[in-house]
């Protein structure tokens, strides 16, 4: 059985006890997503991922020997590894340092930050030999997923399907790495059963797709699979996001994963996009901007609980 909690950090922490303590796992998915979003409420965006990961573990001490807690997945990102090494994949023992990860974030602890004072506080539990994973996720893209914070590809096919300008920062030759999200769901609840992702040498793993696209040409499929005549606009990063710098390329090394569980085979980014546009479409022929919102969270909610249905029928 899967039970998905939606709490607050300010609710008594025994209340958050009761709900995790019986648990056989937790998987801890709370954070401020969405690079729009995150860099508006900097501070939100930090105190969410350092002081919700300590509620989390504090809720799941339920043994006397840390070995016996409940294991707790924590979903930490990409974004831990900065800019990265130009060309190169980044791999789980490339993070940068906390003052870096401030710098990243404009100047002031927000998404960067948090994540990183996130993964210090997991590996401290699992220093005390609690049963503690870290998971950094790389671009995840689906069905159901919303334009409403900034990501990249609705954002893009909600204004191909306007006919709004195509938005892209800079030159548009920044490369990410998207991994379509109910293969993503398979492939974490593979390794979460597997018994060698839990040994204390290695609990901290990246998980998304290592082929790189570059956002133009994102866009320029965008634009080929909604059949959109939008033009594409460019603008300067710093725009909508100053203090901060774009990543030129992120792509995951996903050699310690693949170890385990062998080659992860992604689907093809185009029929992502197809599925996600068609999706889209249905949306928005919804009557109201609220139903199509409503249509979109149960799309997002049903994909990933097919995901989990299909793999606990195996």
């Amino acid at each position: 059985d899967v039970l998905e909690l939606d709490r607050h950090l300010n609710e008594p922490e025994s209340d958050l006890a009761s709900d995790l303590g019986s648990l056989d796992l937790v998987i801890h998915l709370a954070a401020v997503v969405g690079m729009r979003l995150a860099s508006t409420e900097r501070d939100r965006a930090f105190r969410v991922a350092r002081d919700g990961t300590r509620a989390i573990l504090d809720a799941t001490q339920t043994s006397v020997d840390p070995a016996g807690d409940v294991p707790v997945v924590l979903f930490s990102s990409s974004a831990v590894y900065g800019s990265g090494r130009t060309g190169e994949p980044m791999r789980e023992e490339d993070a940068i340092e906390y003052k870096t990860g401030v710098v990243a974030d404009g100047g002031s602890p927000g998404y960067t930050a948090g994540k990183l004072a996130m993964e210090l506080v997991g590996k401290n539990a699992a220093k005390a030999g609690r049963p503690v994973m870290i998971v950094r996720p790389f671009n995840v893209v689906g069905v159901g997923q919303s334009d409403r914070y900034g990501m990249v590809l609705p954002r893009l096919i909600s204004a191909a399907r306007l006919g709004n300008p195509l938005r892209i920062y800079d030159d548009g030759a920044q490369s990410r790495s998207f991994g379509e999200v109910e293969h993503f769901v398979e492939s974490l609840l593979r390794l979460v059963a597997h018994p060698d992702a839990w040994s204390p040498s290695g609990r901290i793993f990246n998980l998304g797709c290592a082929l790189e696209t570059r956002i133009i040409d994102l866009a320029r499929i965008v634009q080929r699979v909604t059949s959109s005549s939008s033009r594409t606009e460019f603008l300067p990063f710093e725009v909508d996001f100053p203090g901060q710098r774009d990543v030129r390329a992120r792509r995951p090394d996903l050699s310690r994963i693949e170890a385990l569980l062998g080659d992860l085979s992604w689907p093809d980014l185009q029929d992502v996009i197809q599925a996600v546009a068609d999706a889209e479409a249905i949306s928005g022929d919804c009557e109201s901007p609220a139903e199509g919102e409503i249509h979109r969270n149960y799309l997002s909610r049903r994909s990933q609980s097919d995901a989990f249905v299909r793999l606990g029928a195996r």
